[in-house]
């Protein structure tokens, strides 16, 4: 059963050749480890993350610069919007029926997004923006127009690969509006935190897959046991992003590899299950 489903996909209608080839042999390196399960720090407790591929391929967004940081932004629609070839997220529209829910409510919904969008941007070395004009935004943010599962995420990529990556260059995050949403942990899982959800499918829209049940935020069945990104989550950001100031990620001699516990492929529509009802 795949109750409150939180997946991804990918499209390419805006996608266009981007130069990945400037990369740095370490950040090299660290996608063959990844690619094979799992990097962490020597002597760390095994704390697995999962970088999302698709067709083949891992992807994330481009950073210009080896000490840039790269600037995303985002935006709330503010009506109806349709993306023909997504996978997910096709019909969208403004997020009005999520805010005007009483434990939620327009300002919640604003907080919750910047509260998730921070959680990332204090780890890597990626800046999110808010901006006003949605077809401008990097990062869509709305409601599904045909309801289903509880959130969703729909990723753009560029055409083409360079030594196995692929380049991001939008997303959407779509939400049910017939589900029902809260701000913070209460221990009710008939309803679910957006700022946890939103931090959840934000992952998936910085090339994060789900590395299994539980125990990370970017695990696939929605509990309220942690509140934030576990070394993993962290690990797995900074893997694809290297760290804040700079985007070098750790020496080699410093990683070692272990193997991912198994875990479902979204490609196949699996994500978030709250617990106790998904049994």
């Amino acid at each position: 059963m795949c109750d409150g489903t939180i997946g991804w996909q990918a499209s390419s209608q805006r996608g266009q050749p981007i130069d990945l080839s400037s990369k740095s042999a370490v950040v090299a390196a660290l996608v063959a480890l990844a690619w094979m399960g799992l990097v962490q720090p020597s002597g760390a407790a095994a704390e697995p993350f999962r970088w999302l591929m698709i067709d083949g391929a891992m992807v994330r967004w481009t950073i210009e610069a080896p000490t840039s940081r790269r600037q995303l932004s985002y935006a709330f629609l503010a009506g109806a919007q349709e993306f023909p070839d997504a996978v997910n997220c096709g019909s969208m529209r403004a997020p009005d029926q999520i805010a005007a829910q009483h434990r939620v409510g327009p300002a919640g919904l604003r907080r919750a997004a910047r509260q998730a969008f921070d959680r990332w941007q204090a780890v890597i070395p990626v800046d999110f923006v808010e901006i006003d004009d949605a077809g401008a935004a990097d990062i869509v943010l709305g409601a599904q127009a045909v309801p289903t599962g509880h959130a969703f995420t729909n990723l753009t990529l560029a055409r083409g690969t360079v030594d196995g990556l692929r380049a991001i260059t939008h997303a959407a995050i779509c939400l049910n509006p017939e589900r029902s949403w809260k701000i913070g942990f209460d221990g009710d899982l008939r309803s679910y935190d957006l700022v946890h959800t939103l931090s959840h499918e934000i992952g998936h829209v910085l090339g994060l897959d789900h590395p299994g049940a539980r125990g990370h935020l970017m695990s696939f069945r929605y509990d309220e046991a942690r509140d934030g990104l576990s070394d993993g989550d962290v690990l797995g950001a900074r893997t694809i992003y290297g760290f804040p100031g700079h985007t070098e990620s750790r020496p080699l001699d410093s990683i070692e590899q272990q193997r991912a516990p198994h875990s479902p492929d979204a490609v196949h529509g699996v994500g978030f299950q709250s617990g106790p009802r998904a049994r």
